[in-house]
């Protein structure tokens, strides 16, 4: 029986990017940014700006201990800013942060439904992606449109939650943060500067029986399985 119990705080801090358009809308690139950002594209041309990291837990899964996650939370200090300033008609910015089980790779931005309905996009978790909601600790999609009657800046005007991954006896939590980039220019945009963020967890450490903790691993594998060929 391990000696390591109890509940445990994680702490990961995201860099800040600053994102600018290039050949009109069709492709973007990066200006500036504080580390580990890149340029992803759908099989529709979509552009998106993304971070993936991770939570190490490998010392926990070395002493077969399974991490139950109480929660997840996202914390910003700054405004999105989006310019020109001398523009009032701008675009809503999108953005989604994922904390998960898995690596969410580059062609989870492929999964699209059919026909009129394809610029939908179906983020892991949902029916029609390649991940089941399990492997889902937390996910947070928000849009930001741009106010001139409250503040001239961008305000949140929407945000929904999901995720029900509960637990995990794996060696790594993942965390992607999202920003869609395709379509913000078309209104004149010069500079989009994302905030930087910081992402907290919340893990309680349980020595769980042989079988239900082999049953736990089984399921990881036969997750990961499926979303290959």
């Amino acid at each position: 029986m391990s000696d390591i119990k109890g509940n445990r705080l994680l702490r990961k801090q995201i860099p800040f990017m600053s994102a600018y358009p290039l050949d009109g809308d069709i492709n973007w690139a990066i200006q500036y940014q504080g580390g580990n950002w890149e340029i992803n594209t759908d099989d529709q041309g979509i552009n998106y700006a993304v971070w993936r990291g991770y939570f190490d837990i490998e010392g926990w899964s070395k002493e077969q201990l399974t991490a139950f996650v109480t929660g997840v939370g996202w914390q910003e200090a700054d405004e999105w800013f989006m310019g020109p300033t001398d523009k009032f008609i701008r675009p809503r910015i999108k953005t989604w942060d994922i904390v998960s089980k898995a690596r969410l790779p580059q062609d989870i931005f492929d999964s699209h439904p059919p026909g009129a309905a394809s610029m939908v996009w179906l983020a892991p978790g949902f029916s029609g992606s390649n991940y089941d909601l399990e492997e889902i600790f937390g996910g947070r999609y928000r849009h930001f449109d741009y106010s001139t009657t409250i503040t001239a800046g961008f305000n949140q005007t929407k945000m929904d939650l999901w995720g029900t991954g509960d637990a995990t006896a794996g060696d790594k939590i993942y965390i992607t943060r999202i920003v869609r980039l395709t379509g913000l220019a078309e209104y004149g945009l010069e500079l989009l500067v994302v905030p930087p963020q910081d992402v907290i967890l919340n893990a309680t450490l349980v020595d769980e029986k042989d079988l239900v903790y082999m049953e736990r691993l089984r399921r990881s594998y036969v997750n990961a399985e499926s979303r290959n060929p």
